[in-house]
This record gives C-alpha cells, structure tokens and sequence, in this order.
C-alpha cells in the first residue's frame, strides 16, 4: 500500500495544462504499487483502488556509460590507436574525448521511450588534418548514428545503431 498526500504545484498558467491535471489525478488515486524488472530496467506500476493500472514508470540506468573508455572496435573492425578515447558523463548528460587526432566534445541524450535508448548530438571536433583522419570520420559517424547501449563483460559497452547493428565497442579505461 501507499499514500501519497499534500502534493502541491505551481499557480503558473500553462498552455495545455491536461498533462499536468491528468497526472496530480493520477496520484490521487495512488493506493498500491508493483515493481519488477525486465531485461535489467526496473519498472514501477501505480494501481488505484480497483486494481487498475494508472501510471507506469520506467528506470533503465544508464550510469554504466560513465566514465572514461578507449574504443577498441568501429563498424567490427579493430582500433589500435590507445589515443582514441572518450569520457561520457551521464549526469552532465556530456561526451568528450580524442578521435586519435583532434578533439571532440558533445551532448548525450537518453530516450526514455526506447530500452537502452541513448544518442551523441551537437557533437563537433578541432579541425587538424591528420594521416589517421579515417578513424576519426568512423568513430564520429558511429557516435551519430547511436541509438542504443548494451553492457558487455569485462568492462566493455557496444554502441549500437537503430536496428541493433554494432556500431564501436568501448572498453573501460583503468585510471589509477
């Protein structure tokens, strides 16, 4: 069982406040819950009084994408360049790093929609010529074209397009 009580929100005037009046009524009418997991993410189930289903929550956390990675494997083929790295930092909601040349900064998006949805946008680099300028076009083609993660033994992660083909392999940078 569960209450929830005294919740309060602004007085702002909204232009389409019928999420909003949908939502407070939901969790008036909150009086149990159910949690389970599926696939590793988490998902949270409100019931009203009748048993039904009135809100469903989902938490896939992503947080094993923090840190800092060097990437081993682009489009199946091997990286072995120990200069190309990247830093995701989920919680930034940033990424970071060297293609092997030039530096490359960027945003992470997750998508709630999607089960282990994320995507690299706004990503941008330096603009040095480099001999090894290859690497650097298939590493920020795969981070745009990210679409989901997938967690991996051994401190690795794939990077994986919209129908699930891998894109890059990272494999967890040990700093210490």
């Amino acid at each position: 069982k569960i209450s929830l009580d005294n919740i309060i929100s602004t007085m702002m005037s909204c232009h389409n406040a019928t999420p909003e009046r949908n939502i407070m009524k939901a969790i008036n009418d909150i009086v149990s819950y159910k949690i389970n997991t599926e696939n590793g993410i988490r998902y949270l189930t409100f019931l009203n009084s009748k048993g039904n289903n009135i809100m469903f929550l989902k938490n896939h956390d992503i947080n094993f994408l923090n840190g800092a990675w060097t990437v081993s494997s682009l489009n199946n083929e091997s990286v072995t360049s120990k200069n190309v790295r990247i830093v995701i930092d989920v919680q930034e909601m940033k990424i970071h790093g060297n293609s092997g040349c030039n530096i490359i900064n960027g945003t992470l998006y997750i998508d709630p929609l999607k089960d282990w949805g994320v995507e690299f946008q706004e990503l941008v680099s330096t603009r040095m010529m480099c001999p090894d300028i290859h690497i650097e076009t298939a590493l920020l083609v795969a981070l745009e074209e990210t679409q989901f993660c997938k967690k991996l033994d051994n401190g690795k992660i794939e990077l994986l397009d919209g129908d699930g083909k891998q894109l890059a392999t990272l494999k967890r940078l040990n700093l210490r």
